[in-house]
């Protein structure tokens, strides 16, 4: 038979193989049953104990509580943080383990220790109100067990409680620095407030808006005075143009006058009496006068004009003279009517001047004052903006220093963490089930077994059915002939198989009713048996 001609794998062919081999499958499964007990009893047993801690919601962490699990956060770092006691947890017990000089090796044998460690969420539900945390630790000796868990939790207890305190003075701290810092900034800027008041003489109880308007007022004023001056100061070039118009009459009329010929008789000097000479003469002067004006002093057009003037001067002298009149001159109205013209002008150009000093003046200062107050205004309003903003901030920081004060007293005054229950020393060991390790055994033995004889039937090149038959050869069976036994052989296998069968229930029967018993009611099972039970099952 070739490897071509294996018989093909079906589960019906194996269920088959198993159902005609079950006698070599049962003793395997007890067989593994029987050697997972005698590894369990080998096993190295520890004792089991443990201890519920609540952990509520610290004082100032509502904030931060997350919407799926509100105490996830707290659970995960119990879950880091109380392994980390296990070094000061065993310096107080005084282990042996904490005596090791080398830091590597200490820190191994307590990673060991850690390893026995476990921290379980008990209560893992999105509406709770406190975190419950079972905390385990198994050993060789049950009472270094809870011997251990009862110093460790109150350590690590102290530990957290010590952690939140000091994180939350750390906000406390920080909110009396920002609250400083704000109170700071708020005063310098009232001081700051109270300069500019002074400085610019703002009215501090007086409303800004109004000091704005009175502002504006003061503005339109301004404006009155500057229209005013402009006023005056057309009125007075208006008076300074007659001024020098009049004194450039001035300066071509004769302050005396010749006086006519006509009239020496009779003391009338009208110049509609002169004679016609000396009227040319007069007028020929008033004219020289006035084209004397248009020439520079140092000119010799302006020598030649004053050198003909005297002499016209002299001669209508001489012609007053020859009349017999002094020196032939007397006082000319008009000269003494320009005269008080001109003094008219001077006197009103003299008040002019005056009012428009005083105007400018007045305005210089205004324009100074309005310009200071408008840089005051704007400088009062920018510190009042940033004083409200310092205020508001300043209340800010006083809030969150109060909050900080009262989270900082309920944490000190509300118990955070409690442990609920201590440890108690464990009656037995309970760490691994044996009982469980034992059917482990009996399910490998059992598949090892089942594994062992499909194998074997793989292997072996031998035909078993009909259909094995036909297969290899390729030729149809014509009869078969079935191995025959007698009658005694027959009656031996069946005693044999019998007498397994009964043994083997047997020994299954007694010992599911030991211990059926042994946990229903095992003060009536002997103590010897009782306690073999309790180190095997360890309940």
């Amino acid at each position: 038979m070739t490897q071509l001609d294996l018989p093909q794998i079906s589960l019906q062919r194996y269920l088959e193989l198993l159902k005609r081999r079950r006698w070599q499958v049962v003793p395997a499964s007890l067989l593994g049953l029987l050697l997972g007990g005698i590894v369990a009893f080998f096993i190295p047993r520890y004792y089991v104990a443990e201890t519920m801690l609540q952990h509520q919601m610290a004082p100032g962490m509502e904030a931060v509580r997350s919407k799926e699990d509100p105490f996830r956060t707290i659970v995960e770092t119990a879950q880091i943080t109380i392994p980390l006691a296990v070094g000061e947890t065993i310096k107080v017990l005084g282990w042996p383990e904490a005596g090791e000089a080398d830091p590597y090796v200490r820190s191994e044998k307590e990673r060991t220790i850690r390893s026995f460690l476990s921290i379980t969420d008990k209560n893992p539900r999105q509406d709770r109100d406190y975190a419950q945390l079972q905390v385990v630790f198994k050993d060789l000796d049950g009472e270094r067990a809870a011997k251990f868990l009862n110093t460790l939790v109150p350590i690590w207890i102290k530990q957290r409680l010590e952690q939140l305190r000091e994180q939350q003075e750390r906000e406390r701290s920080f909110a009396a620095d920002g609250y400083e810092r704000a109170n700071k900034a708020y005063e310098h800027l009232r001081a700051e407030q109270r300069t500019l008041e002074v400085q610019y003489g703002l009215d501090p109880e007086l409303d800004p808006l109004l000091q704005r308007d009175e502002q504006r007022k003061r503005g339109n004023l301004q404006v009155a005075r500057s229209e005013t001056l402009a006023q005056q100061r057309i009125e007075r070039a208006t008076t300074k143009r007659l001024l020098e118009e009049a004194v450039a009459d001035l300066a071509v009329t004769d302050k005396r006058r010749p006086i006519a010929v006509g009239s020496l008789g009779t003391g009338q000097g009208a110049d509609s009496q002169l004679p016609a000479m000396v009227l040319q003469m007069r007028l020929r002067l008033q004219w020289l006068r006035r084209g004397q004006q248009n020439f520079q002093p140092h000119t010799k057009q302006y020598a030649d004009l004053t050198e003909e003037i005297a002499k016209l001067e002299a001669d209508l002298a001489a012609i007053g003279q020859a009349a017999g009149v002094g020196d032939g001159t007397e006082p000319n109205p008009e000269y003494e009517k320009l005269s008080a013209t001109i003094a008219g002008y001077e006197a009103e150009l003299l008040r002019l001047d005056t009012g428009i000093a005083e105007l400018e003046k007045a305005i210089a200062a205004e324009v100074e004052r309005l310009a200071r107050l408008a840089e005051g205004y704007e400088l009062y309003e920018r510190n009042q903006n940033m004083l409200e903003e310092a205020k508001k901030q300043r209340e800010s920081a006083f809030t969150a220093l109060d909050r900080a004060d009262k989270t900082l007293g309920r944490l000190l005054n509300q118990a955070t963490v409690k442990q609920i229950t201590e440890a108690f020393v464990p009656p037995r060991p309970t760490d691994p089930n044996i009982l469980i390790v034992a059917l482990l055994g009996c399910v490998l033995g059992l598949g090892f077994a089942i594994g062992l004889i499909l194998l074997l039937d793989v292997l072996q090149g031998t035909w078993k059915t009909l259909d094995d038959v036909e297969r290899g050869l390729g030729v149809p069976v014509l009869g078969g002939m079935s191995f025959l036994e007698t009658e005694a052989q027959r009656r031996t296998v069946q005693r044999r198989r019998r007498r397994s069968s009964l043994v083997a229930a047997a020994v299954l029967f007694l010992g599911v009713a030991v211990v059926t018993l042994y946990y229903v009611d095992p003060t009536r099972l002997p103590p010897v048996v009782r306690d073999l039970l309790a180190l095997l099952l360890g309940a």
